[in-house]
């Protein structure tokens, strides 16, 4: 969560350090809580969350875009049959909400039945709120989101077993690995409203890996609402498009020829945080030498996450026209039909140094020691600068579109003299620069 010590992180992660004192298998209270859990309840406001739990340890995430209030954490904020429970509460989409409690306890006071106890005590005090909780898996990516750590691995891949009604409502239990895990799940779905809660003990006896249990529930209101938006191209400050480097990729490894340059309209998602587009699909009938590029050059599109709604919940997608012209995908020839100069036939007045093109590499390709092959075309302009109307990536497939643009960048650190060595005129040649790009060992 916002604001708490580093052993206790958000919801829905592990958490350590709250205290446990119930009997083993403690039933809930069959009095009707004041709200959803305890006084909170779905679409509470943060300010009636606060006077709710006065002395908990409240904190608010802040959106980065918009920099307005998104969730409300609350360290110890509730208490349900003596345990501590941590809070968290965000609202969504169209009228949407979801409320998150959670409890835990590492080391000596963890047990597999001190586990079990508390999971019951979640359980059972939703289940008198909402009415009994039973089996729900499968579960949905967006119900699996979340879980504590280790549990949607062990919920896809591992058969399940019920409990007896005396130690949790129609729960199911896993576990993974014959290690020492065990791992409980109940919930409920209907129309507008999902609960779940799961429960994980980790048996653990050595220094650096202690036992620990974390039990965990959220309520999930979802009014009707669509299932994905579409950008709204009008909105964006310019129209999306693949860069060129991302153009004369899209061509290569097709074995079919070529056919000519047609439009193609690609529906693809996009993450709202990151401004990314992928899973880009062709739309209609199109042959397969056309939506093949355009279904990679629409993944190459980035969008400005500022632009996307990115504090909404709601899935995003786009739909965005394409010019699939072939003669991207073939070699430039520059228009005065002259082959490229090379390096050595330019008199340069200032090149860059060694460093200076380190500190351009981008720096995921650092942290992935990725490295790559640029190629850049470029005209000497009258000054002696670089205008560049070529660019070619060759680098791993899921890393060479973090070089776009790089040649550009380097390319401007050039500057020619007003000849060339053979004292011709430099204005107007066109010089073909190549940088092979290997990240540098310790």
């Amino acid at each position: 969560m916002g604001g708490m010590m580093s052993t206790r992180p958000k919801l829905g992660t592990l958490v350590l350090g709250a205290a446990l004192a119930v009997p083993l298998l403690a039933r809930a209270s069959t009095e009707p809580p004041a709200g959803d859990v305890g006084p909170f309840r779905l679409g509470m406001s943060f300010a009636d969350a606060r006077a709710a739990a006065p002395r908990a340890g409240w904190s608010e995430t802040i959106s980065d875009y918009t920099h307005r209030p998104v969730a409300l954490e609350g360290r110890n904020a509730l208490r349900l049959e003596g345990l501590a429970f941590d809070v968290g509460l965000r609202p969504l989409a169209y009228g949407g909400y979801r409320l998150e409690i959670a409890h835990a306890e590492d080391g000596g006071r963890a047990s597999q039945d001190r586990c079990a106890a508390a999971f019951a005590v979640a359980t059972g005090r939703l289940g008198v709120r909402f009415g009994p909780l039973g089996p729900v898996t499968p579960l949905s990516a967006a119900e699996r989101e979340g879980l504590p750590v280790g549990f949607p691995d062990a919920v896809a891949g591992q058969a399940a077993e019920t409990l007896a009604p005396g130690q949790a409502p129609q729960a199911q239990a896993f576990h993974p690995g014959g290690d020492g895990t065990a791992m409980w799940l109940a919930g409920l779905r209907r129309e507008g409203l999902t609960v779940l809660v799961a429960g994980r003990y980790f048996d653990r006896s050595s220094a650096m890996s202690r036992a620990s249990c974390v039990v965990w529930a959220r309520l999930t209101a979802l009014p009707p609402r669509p299932a994905f938006e579409w950008v709204d191209l009008t909105r964006l400050p310019s129209p999306p498009a693949p860069s060129l480097p991302a153009r004369r990729r899209s061509f290569s490894g097709l074995a079919s020829p070529l056919p000519a340059a047609a439009d193609v309209e690609v529906v693809c998602d996009v993450d709202r945080h990151r401004g990314v587009v992928a899973n880009c699909k062709a739309a209609g009938a199109i042959a397969e030498t056309l939506a093949r590029p355009a279904e990679r050059q629409g993944n190459a599109v980035r969008l400005d996450p500022a632009a996307l709604d990115p504090d909404s919940d709601i899935p995003l997608r786009l739909r965005l026209p394409l010019r699939i012209d072939p003669a991207d995908g073939s070699p430039f020839i520059p228009p005065d039909g002259r082959k490229p100069l090379k390096n050595s036939e330019v008199t340069w007045t200032h090149q860059p140094t060694y460093d200076s093109l380190m500190r351009l590499y981008p720096a995921r390709a650092l942290r992935e020691a990725v490295g790559a092959r640029v190629s850049v075309i470029c005209r000497i302009k009258d000054e002696g600068d670089l205008a560049c109307a070529d660019e070619r990536v060759s680098a791993d497939d899921a890393f060479a579109e973090i070089f776009d643009g790089w040649g550009v960048k380097a390319a401007a650190l050039y500057q020619a003299g007003p000849t060339l060595p053979d004292g011709q005129p430099s204005a107007g040649r066109w010089v073909k620069l190549t940088f092979a790009l290997v990240v540098p060992r310790d």
